[in-house]
């Protein structure tokens, strides 16, 4: 499995749905879908237009982060 790495400072302050479908490899219908159920990243909406914030994304992806007992064991990449 490929290991995935985000530079939270190259991130904008303000995403599409296209340009988050695309840091997080999901399509913009899984993401609509996850508007349409109210789940998932918080998101605005202006008009018809829908955004991500860049500090939504980051809280959503820090509150949602999965670490194995291993890691924990180790205290790798930050797991209590």
């Amino acid at each position: 499995m490929a290991q995935h790495t985000i530079d939270l400072g190259d991130l904008p302050p303000v995403m599409t749905p296209k340009q988050l479908g695309g840091l997080l490899d999901k399509t913009t219908d899984a993401l609509a879908c996850d508007r349409y159920f109210k789940r998932g990243i918080p998101w605005t909406r202006v008009g018809s237009r829908v955004y991500y914030l860049k500090a939504d994304v980051v809280e959503f992806l820090a509150a949602n982060r999965q670490c194995t007992d291993q890691a924990k064991a180790g205290g790798e990449y930050g797991c209590p």
